[in-house]
C-alpha cells in the first residue's frame, strides 16, 4: 500500500488504488508465489497489473501488510527484498 507523505492518506492518483494484493487478478505471480511490484509514474509495458502509480515530485511511503504469514516469516528465514531502481 502506498501512502502520501502528507497528510498520510493513501496516495490519490487516477489509478484509483494505492494497493496491490495477492488476490489482484492482474498481478503476475511467479511459480513460487512471489511477486514483483513496480512503483512509478508509468506502468512497465509488460506488467501493468504489477504496478502502483506514484506522482512526480510527490513523496510516498510503502507499507507491506502480511495476512497469515508462513512460518518462514516468524523464523526470519524470509524477508522482503529491498527496493531496487529499474529503468
Amino acid at each position: 500500500m502506498v501512502y502520501d507523505n502528507h497528510p498520510r492518506p493513501v496516495l490519490e492518483t487516477d489509478q484509483l488504488t494505492g494497493t496491490l494484493d495477492s488476490n489482484s487478478e492482474a498481478l503476475q505471480l511467479k511459480p513460487d508465489g512471489a511477486a514483483t511490484v513496480y512503483f512509478g509514474t508509468k506502468a512497465p509495458e509488460d506488467k501493468p497489473g504489477d504496478w502502483i502509480k506514484t506522482l512526480p515530485g510527490k513523496g510516498y511511503n510503502v507499507l507491506l501488510g502480511l495476512c497469515g504469514p508462513e512460518q518462514a516469516w516468524f523464523e526470519k528465514t524470509w524477508m522482503p527484498v529491498d527496493f531496487e531502481p529499474v529503468n
